[in-house]
């Protein structure tokens, strides 16, 4: 497709003067940069240090193909640790031509409707283990899980701003 539009601009373009195709030409060889500095200044894109600490010990205290539940942010530390999770950023999903919106719908169901509800979620994916960075999911009036106080999850990782829980009774 880009090909096409990238063909298109220059034929558009084939009448304007030099001077302004070298200024079209610059002005899009620098926008990268401008989402380059996003990216790094951003606090909702850059991973913090706690949960790249987070991502330091799942890699190294959970098997390879361990699935998580996980809120559906950018950057997680399970995609950093190199694991699975039930969902995630919805328009990358969207984009690979995917609907997010039914594992998007458990996920919050997860979190939201208490723990009971997050072990039927869990198992029907796989999943193991839950993580909290500390963001909660809007749950309409209603307190969320409470991973922490529930029998069916024990507390595996506390660290800065992260909670990691897993299921209890799985490997």
């Amino acid at each position: 497709m880009w090909i096409a539009v990238a063909l298109m601009a220059a034929w558009l373009m084939r009448r304007w003067p030099r001077p302004l195709v070298a200024l079209a030409i610059l002005a899009s060889a620098l926008s990268p940069l401008q989402v380059l500095a996003w990216h790094v200044t951003s606090d909702t894109v850059v991973m913090s240090s706690g949960r790249a600490q987070a991502a330091r010990w799942i890699e190294a205290s959970t098997p390879e193909r361990s699935v998580f539940l996980t809120d559906p942010d950018i950057n997680s530390p399970v995609d950093l640790a190199g694991r699975l999770r039930i969902t995630t950023f919805a328009p990358y999903v969207a984009n690979l031509g995917y609907n997010p919106d039914p594992r998007a719908a458990d996920v919050h169901r997860a979190y939201c409707d208490g723990d009971a509800a997050a072990v039927e979620v869990m198992r029907r994916y796989g999943a193991t283990y839950v993580v909290s960075s500390g963001g909660l999911l809007e749950c309409d009036g209603h307190a969320p899980t409470d991973f922490a106080a529930s029998s069916s999850f024990a507390t595996v990782y506390q660290g800065e701003g992260v909670t990691i829980w897993k299921l209890r009774n799985t490997p």
